[in-house]
């Protein structure tokens, strides 16, 4: 897996590449996934995860052209966490109910 962020992100991985990366790696008893961060110019946000075998290469593609849907989603999320009750979310919990 690859992901590509601006220069100024300071988490590499970023945590979108960290939750792709635990949800292969469930999916799949024996999982050996690398990711390798690129931080490039102003880059909005791009994720590509990639499955090779000896014929063929498939991959998986997200690549942002604004930051607006990561703002709307921190926005939505916020909107939701003012109605729970104190705690530890995780943001599955959060995108469950959005």
């Amino acid at each position: 897996m690859t992901e590509t962020h601006h220069t100024t992100k300071l988490d590499a991985p970023s945590g979108t590449a960290i939750t792709l990366k635990e949800i292969l790696e469930a999916a799949r008893p024996d999982p050996e996934i690398e990711i390798t961060s690129h931080r490039v110019g102003d880059a909005k946000g791009e994720h590509i995860v990639t499955a090779k075998s000896d014929v063929d290469v498939l991959e998986l593609r997200h690549d942002a052209h604004t930051r607006r849907g990561f703002a709307l989603g921190a926005v939505r999320g916020a909107e939701w966490l003012a109605h729970q009750p104190p705690g530890v979310w995780d943001f599955r919990d959060v995108f469950d109910r959005l």
